[in-house]
């Protein structure tokens, strides 16, 4: 993997600057009625910005969300060194909805500066405000644009708590408390789903040469497994799902076959005991063994019994999501032992993840940035440990495929 130029690491650092909430002094902030007065008067743009309002697309929560992305030119806008606010109003047709602030301090005089702000919303109009203030050069700009969020197609969950329009918090992204819910009817015969989220860190097993690696692939690719699985264990099921997830490279297990997943609670103990900047020695000996972590692991899960009050002979069902991995040279990848005792329905959803830099390379003004495009041939050696199970692969480069996923299990199900 090549590595990416500077410019892009800083544009990086401050989409996540600019889409988080800061502390920042309330002297260099204009009032709410001000900052209202702006968003709902007529647009105002400034010299260097670049705003785009993307059309609502699918998330991995089979929720819609409509992001605004918006680029500025630094030394076009006279904003090196400064502190920006931006703010975000949405209405709809009975007015007022919600509103948003973030900041971002002391922008350096050489990045290019990109602002991305995101929110949930329920099908219907909308019309979105868009607003940035300099404090410095007591300016103001302001863009607004209509949305509309169609209704839902194919299978999609309900979030019954959910307010119409509720604002992403990148830092927080499962922070909002609603969970999902599909209707429909379960399956006939009893069955046990055991779930397993790879959290296992794909650029500690694949370590470049010169030791530069960025976290934020890997950010992505573990809320993406998260927000898959939280998703996945709302499926109405005559028996139970038990989650487990693992990272091979510090044989550490996170959860282990429980009935319930806080997505939330559980990126925060990643992120305390993980650092993707650099690896300590345990850690690079054990990715040598990764392998067979996750071989035993595996073959845990199979043993035994139903035991979340189903028969015995309930269909055994295993849903393994993964980022595409490749173990080390050497590593061993003698497949897992089928348990003798039980029929077993597997499927593979493989993250078909890009890298960062083609990401980034692809957020320029004028071009919509999109997170899952291929950016190499898939290579992938989970598979091969599955292989006795031989799983119902689907390579997941959108939502939209974990969708047709999700409808592929619930149908098989419902066949029983």
């Amino acid at each position: 993997m090549r590595a990416f130029p500077k410019r892009f690491r800083i544009l990086a650092l401050l989409v996540a600057l600019g889409a988080s909430v800061s502390a920042c002094a309330q002297s260099d902030l204009p009032s709410d009625a001000e900052v209202d007065r702006w968003m709902q008067g007529a647009e105002q743009h400034l010299p260097g910005w670049s705003v785009h309002f993307q059309p609502a697309e699918l998330t991995y929560e089979l929720r819609y969300s409509v992001t605004i992305q918006a680029y500025v030119d630094v030394k076009k806008a006279k904003l090196a060194l400064h502190d920006l606010h931006v703010f975000v109003r949405v209405d709809g047709g009975g007015g007022f909805l919600d509103k948003h602030r973030s900041s971002i301090h002391k922008i350096p005089g050489t990045a290019d500066v990109s602002v991305s702000e995101s929110f949930y919303a329920k099908p219907g109009e909308y019309r979105v405000a868009f607003a940035v203030y300099d404090p410095a050069n007591k300016t103001h700009g302001v863009w607004k644009k209509s949305i509309r969020v169609e209704e839902s197609h194919g299978l999609v969950p309900d979030y019954p708590g959910a307010k119409a329009v509720e604002f992403i918090d990148p830092k927080a992204p499962f922070s909002i408390g609603d969970k999902p819910v599909f209707s429909g009817g379960e399956n006939l015969r009893p069955a046990q789903i055991d779930v397993l989220l790879n959290l296992t860190e794909r650029k500690e097993l694949e370590m470049e040469s010169n030791g530069e690696r960025d976290g934020s692939q890997q950010d992505f690719a573990t809320r993406t497994i998260l927000a898959m699985a939280q998703t996945l264990a709302a499926i109405p099921v005559n028996g139970c799902v038990r989650l487990s997830a693992i990272d091979a490279t510090r044989a550490k297990v996170y959860l282990d076959r429980v009935r319930s997943l806080d997505a939330e609670s559980l990126l925060k103990t990643m992120e305390a005991h993980r650092n993707v900047s650099q690896v300590d020695v345990r850690t690079l000996t054990l990715r040598k063994t990764a392998s067979n972590f996750t071989k035993e692991f595996l073959e845990r899960l199979m043993v035994g019994a139903p035991d979340c009050r189903s028969p015995r002979n309930a269909d055994r069902v295993l849903v393994v999501i993964s980022d595409a991995i490749r173990f080390p040279e050497h590593s061993s990848l003698d497949p897992v032992n089928v348990p003798l005792n039980a029929a077993w329905q597997s499927y593979l959803l493989r993250l078909a993840m890009p890298e960062v830099g083609e990401f980034f390379n692809a957020a320029v003004p004028g071009r919509r940035g999109r997170y899952v495009r291929l950016a190499r041939p898939l290579d992938d050696q989970m598979t091969s440990l599955l292989k006795p199970l031989q799983p119902h692969v689907f390579d997941i480069t959108q939502p939209k495929v974990f969708q047709k996923a999700l409808a592929t299990l619930s149908a098989d199900l419902r066949k029983k």
